[in-house]
């Protein structure tokens, strides 16, 4: 299991790795929020106050833990697990980014939370804006910065971005429909006070607006670069014992160099083939090959 490179594999890490760190961020988040609504809310007396903690403890250390066992087991260089795993991160970010604000924007200017537990609100979902925020941020950044004439032909990447643009689109669609309709019925005299039946529909039109028009934004760009991307030449050299069909699977622009081992320890099969061109991408490279598997080194280019 440590060694094989299958998509049920791939699947079961980017998802077990992905819900993780979710609980774990979540439990976090519970933990920072419950504690400030203590000290800077009308908060009763401790020992009820608290009682969350021991769930929210829980499972961010179970989270925790699972995430540290699995993460490492993503496996070396941008591995399409790694690629479903920071991508679905930086779905949830988004998404409780977007939920939060909404939540938050609304929960500001609710007359009804003009009571004891309007700070305690405004601090749970300060923090998950913040979490959430934070979370995007970090992961987005990390796919960007990741090779681009591999990362924009990924699949991973065209779910996250047709998915989520998709997703908030019709959201925000839905919810501009919404406010209308308040509007019309205000005009008809039928609705009752349309700044506040307005408040919620309009703050989610216009936050999921954003989150959309940034999205539609990057698969445009997304589109331009592919038809403007050049693969530059590249060169593999690799030590085994036998290369398998693995220079059939390179693309045209690499060079492959293969330096034979003088035992039978470092076979390459179908599936070791498809592993090593998807980790070596379009990098100039070593591949070493033994029992244990295969690791890649960067290669100087002369």
């Amino acid at each position: 299991w440590h060694d094989e490179s299958s998509t049920l594999r791939n699947l079961y890490l980017s998802i077990v790795t992905s819900v993780a760190l979710t609980m774990a961020i979540g439990g976090t988040v519970t933990i920072v929020a419950v504690l400030l609504t203590f000290l800077f809310g009308q908060a009763g007396p401790a020992e009820t106050h608290f009682d969350l903690y021991p769930a929210a403890i829980s499972i961010a250390t179970v989270g925790g833990g699972l995430w540290l066992h699995h993460r490492r087991r993503l496996g070396p260089g941008r591995t399409g697990a790694l690629r479903a795993y920071e991508y679905a991160m930086a779905a949830v970010g988004l998404g409780t980014l977007v939920g939060a604000s909404v939540a938050l924007i609304n929960a500001a200017f609710e007359p009804q939370l003009a009571g004891s537990n309007t700070g305690e609100v405004l601090i749970i979902l300060g923090c998950s804006v913040i979490a959430g925020g934070a979370v995007w941020m970090w992961f987005w950044r990390k796919v960007q910065v990741a090779p681009r004439q591999d990362e924009i032909h990924s699949l991973q990447r065209r779910i996250y971005l047709i998915g989520m643009a998709v997703a908030t689109g019709l959201t925000s669609a839905g919810a501009l429909i919404g406010s209308l309709v308040v509007v019309f019925r205000a005009l008809l005299g039928e609705g009752g006070d349309m700044a506040s039946s307005l408040r919620f529909p309009l703050t989610l039109a216009v936050v999921s607006g954003v989150a959309a028009w940034h999205l539609f934004n990057q698969v445009r760009a997304d589109g331009a670069g592919i038809e403007r991307l050049e693969i530059k030449p590249f060169s593999v050299t690799v030590v085994c014992s036998h290369p398998g069909p693995l220079a059939s699977l390179f693309p045209d622009e690499a060079k492959t160099r293969v330096v034979y081992r003088a035992d039978e320890a470092g076979i390459i099969d179908d599936e070791m083939a498809a592993a090593i061109v998807a980790a070596v991408g379009h990098s100039s490279s070593v591949v070493w090959v033994d029992e244990s598997g295969f690791r890649i080194a960067p290669a100087r280019e002369s």
